[in-house]
């Protein structure tokens, strides 16, 4: 996700004279326009999102993240490095970033983030017609099942395991009762 702050309302009584020219500062500064990641040797394995990346303007960020389908290529392909380019004021700039096995990481809470970032990138590239809807739902289901993650085409069940059964007779609850609607 990017890191845009934007100004869409003022409260009753504020000036808005300092917003418009917060605004208008941000507007009149260079801009890092089309903005690529390339990832070399790892290319064919690696699976990114959001895949078309935002303009970023000073004190801006965006997440770029990205799985590789393999998590023992980085060890096979050795001087492995990402290319972040982009362009400000027409100028190209180039940034190198070395990959290193052991920066991998192995934290399934970061794999899951993963895995919904690139889920949203693929419904989007769906709805705006970038993506086959039969392909790109192959691709959210097999990465939704593989990383537990709530989609558009999956669901998550939870299953309760008890050792010991309970007694007593079942009781119909009416959920609708208990519900509070904010």
């Amino acid at each position: 996700s990017s890191g845009i702050n934007a100004e869409y309302g003022v409260a009753s009584g504020v000036r808005m004279e300092g917003k418009v020219l917060a605004q208008l500062k941000k507007a009149l500064v260079p801009v890092w326009g089309e903005t690529r990641v390339e990832w070399g040797k790892l290319e064919p394995y690696i699976h990114q999102a959001p895949l078309i990346l935002p303009p970023l303007f000073p004190g801006e960020f965006v997440h770029i993240y990205a799985l590789l389908s393999d998590s023992n290529i980085l060890n096979e392909r050795e001087g492995a490095e990402v290319k972040l380019s982009g362009s400000i004021t027409g100028k190209n700039v180039e940034f190198f970033i070395p990959l290193f096995s052991e920066n991998v990481s192995n934290n399934n809470l970061v794999h899951t983030l993963t895995a919904k970032a690139i889920i949203s990138d693929i419904e989007k590239r769906i709805e705006s017609n970038e993506v086959p809807l039969s392909e790109g739902k192959t691709q959210i289901i097999k990465l939704a099942t593989k990383y537990s993650v709530v989609s558009k085409y999956t669901s998550l069940i939870a299953k309760e395991v008890r050792s010991t059964l309970t007694e007593g007779t079942m009781e119909t609850e009416d959920v609708n009762e208990n519900l509070r609607v904010a």
